[in-house]
């Protein structure tokens, strides 16, 4: 169970642009970004574009759709893969049926692992070495950055006898993540993003990331303390600007800008605490 609770924390939110929330005159860096649902920033430009153009068609409701189709060869060919594709309305969904298929418990470590998170590797176009345990070592859950979908898509390399066909899914949802997959194939291939994300992580690893509060790994930021500090550690950098993964279990990212004022604060908060953590 994912505890999102320290959110609450933050004001009202007025308006959201990049990795930025706004409220009033302050505003924060956001380095949640809903576990890379925002990864490309607020208002993803693909996913939100085209959520609109099917709400134009009225076509919001669960119907079948030639989406889901497209959807299962942009990932294939991502993944270099000729896999199968299950869409589910939501995470739950997604668990209780794939457990329901293989008759085993699929635990939050279980699903942890089964994630796909773009940017996290060196190499950004592979899957990462499987390391679940046997029934579940064909599963891939991809992390596609489509902003509010809540739909998950499961991609099983292996043989999916004996699954049921998943429940249909908004149309709007899945022509969303259509385009989410398709943005993100072409910044992983686009010069001037990965120059860009190069810039963001040689300053965190320059100014940040000695402080030890992180490691990093691609984009992705784990946070180092004891499980018991991880509210204080939200807390200090939310006074300093910064919105955590509310979940220590669930990594941060890094913003895709990050002036070097803002990397100092960063810092300052890591070392207030340094300071202050039992």
């Amino acid at each position: 169970m994912i505890d999102t609770s320290l959110i609450h924390q933050l004001p009202p939110i007025q308006r959201a642009r990049g990795d930025r929330f706004y409220a009033g005159d302050k505003h924060w860096v956001d380095l949640w970004k809903q576990g890379g649902a925002w990864l490309f920033g607020h208002r993803p430009e693909g996913a939100a574009r085209e959520w609109k153009n099917q709400l134009d068609k009225g076509l919001s409701s669960h119907l079948p759709t030639r989406w889901t189709a497209r959807l299962q060869r942009h990932l294939n060919e991502l993944f270099g893969l000729e896999a199968k594709l299950r869409l589910y309305p939501n995470v739950a969904v997604a668990v209780e049926a794939l457990e329901h298929w293989k008759a085993e418990r699929f635990s939050f470590q279980d699903y942890d692992r089964a994630l796909w998170k773009p940017l996290r590797d060196e190499k950004p176009l592979s899957v990462r070495e499987r390391s679940l345990p046997g029934v579940w070592s064909e599963i891939i859950l991809p992390v596609l950055p489509a902003g509010p979908v809540q739909a998950v898509a499961v991609l099983l390399a292996g043989s999916t006898t004996g699954l049921p066909e998943a429940p249909l899914v908004a149309v709007t949802e899945v022509a969303a993540l259509v385009r989410a997959v398709v943005t993100l194939r072409r910044k992983l291939l686009d010069p001037v993003f990965a120059k860009t994300s190069a810039l963001v992580s040689g300053l965190f690893d320059r100014v940040v990331l000695p402080t030890g509060v992180f490691r990093r790994h691609g984009l992705w930021l784990e946070a180092t303390c004891e499980p018991e500090d991880y509210e204080f550690l939200f807390t200090t950098l939310l006074e300093a600007g910064f919105v955590l993964s509310p979940d220590q279990s669930l990594e941060s990212l890094l913003p895709l800008a990050l002036s070097e004022g803002e990397a100092k604060a960063w810092k300052l908060a890591c070392e207030r605490f340094l300071a202050g953590a039992s």
